[in-house]
């Protein structure tokens, strides 16, 4: 009994510490596309919080970071910002929802090592994708706060 107390709470502790992070992450989402003129977003802000539901979110987040990527092209372009990137973010997180999505299907049948490695290269990209969203809902604060938006733009 003992064995198995010292098992659950290490798992515990990462469990909700992993759940915590993904809603940052998802707060992160929400919040850059919330920094978007309406004009400029091609997906509500709300609606990326599909990405909790299991199984659909798997799929639901690489729409996500197509319309992230869309939407922060038309907001820089009508700030007048420039990026180098056609679609800022697309690409790093096209990346994680690739390596996602191949994690899963190396559990069903890969080798432990294949799965260690995409699972860190998992975690790295989307670590990654999300410091990308940070920085770009950054500069746009920074242009809002330079150049008030108005509420009809």
């Amino acid at each position: 009994m003992e064995g198995h107390q010292q098992l659950t709470a290490p798992a515990a502790i990462l469990f909700w510490s992993v759940l915590i992070a993904f809603v940052f992450y998802l707060r992160t989402l929400r919040s850059v596309l919330q920094n978007c003129a309406p004009t400029s977003r091609t997906m509500t802000p709300g609606k990326v919080w599909l990405i909790s539901i299991p199984v659909f979110g798997l799929l639901w987040q690489f729409i996500v970071v197509m319309n992230i990527g869309k939407s922060l092209r038309k907001e820089f372009a009508r700030l007048g910002i420039s990026h180098p990137d056609r679609t800022p973010g697309k690409i790093i997180g096209m990346a994680w929802c690739v390596c996602s999505c191949c994690i899963l299907l190396s559990l069903r049948g890969g080798s432990t090592a294949l799965t260690g490695f995409l699972f860190l290269a998992g975690l790295g990209l989307w670590i990654f994708y999300w410091i990308a969203i940070a920085n770009y809902e950054r500069i746009l604060e920074t242009a809002h706060a330079v150049a008030p938006a108005s509420p009809l733009a």
